[in-house]
């Protein structure tokens, strides 16, 4: 449990789920064909993961108690874009 309000801990699962989350999603081949807007949606993971952090970060300046929520929250919503990605 403390583990779970640790903060370099919380950085380094977002940063990790990310960059897998990046790297899964353009191996999914879901980006084959979209044409331009492959331009948003080549970044989508990865603007997910800063958005997830900038969130976290701010949520750990008001309460340290469920900053990690946050980073769970972010890294389940890469998650579910990785997956929605293979099943695409």
């Amino acid at each position: 449990m403390r583990y779970l309000h640790h903060k370099l801990y919380n950085v380094l699962f977002i940063i990790v789920t990310t960059v897998i989350c990046f790297y899964l999603y353009h191996a999914s081949g879901v980006l084959d064909g979209v044409g331009m807007a492959a331009l948003f949606l080549n970044w989508l993971p990865l603007m997910i993961g800063i958005i997830t952090l900038i969130f976290y970060l701010i949520t750990r300046l008001i309460t340290e108690k469920y900053g990690w929520i946050l980073s769970l929250l972010g890294a389940l919503i890469n998650v579910f874009l990785v997956i929605s990605a293979f099943w695409a």
